[in-house]
């Protein structure tokens, strides 16, 4: 028969009930923090923030675009305070409209791989920013909105339209371009038949 009056060694600090508890939860805490401390510090990825061009869309790198949305935030104020009681008036829409598809155009053509279509969307972005002027000189003209606010979208206008001109410009010789490329080639290949 075993004897049962002596406890066994292990089983001595039997009377500090879930210290083991504690000590396991305290070494799972600090694996937590320092998983949580590498995965901080040595985080392979830049702050969201940072100017990473591998990181942005195509559009996003152009000009134009970046032009386009200044103009979309700065005419967002001014959709607000314009607004009458009751309802919008069909200028504002189409202000915000307009100033909305200036951008979305300039996205969405960008992404477009022929070259025709790139340049049809940037035509209809071009003529959505010429909108934006005729929708700020209809507010002026109502006495809606001081001519010089007016004045200061207009200007960021004209970048937005000079800057889609010279894209829509570049396409249509980069068009040119490979046309005559392959013009000059089958001219060469018909006469060396002869």
């Amino acid at each position: 028969m075993p004897n049962r009056s002596r406890p066994r060694a292990y089983f001595r600090n039997a009377h500090l009930p879930g210290v083991t508890g504690i000590v396991l939860v305290l070494v799972l805490v600090l694996v937590l923090v320092l998983v949580l401390v590498l995965v901080l510090v040595l985080d392979p990825q830049p702050p969201r923030a940072a100017a990473d061009n591998r990181r942005m869309f195509d559009h996003e790198k152009l000009d134009a675009y970046r032009l386009a949305i200044a103009f979309g935030a700065w005419v967002s104020p001014i959709l607000d305070e314009v607004q009458p009681r009751g309802r919008r008036p069909n200028v504002l829409k189409h202000l915000d409209e307009s100033a909305t598809s200036v951008a979305l155009n300039i996205a969405e053509g960008n992404g477009k791989r022929s070259l025709a279509d790139r340049v049809r969307y940037l035509e209809i972005a071009r003529g959505s920013a010429l909108e934006c002027t005729a929708c700020l000189d209809v507010l002026v003209a109502r006495k809606r909105l001081d001519l010089e606010v007016a004045t200061q979208g207009k200007t960021t206008l004209v970048r937005v339209v000079s800057t889609i001109t010279k894209l829509i410009e570049r396409h249509l010789r980069d068009a040119e371009a490979s046309t005559s490329t392959s013009t000059s080639t089958s001219t060469s290949t018909n006469r060396a038949g002869r």
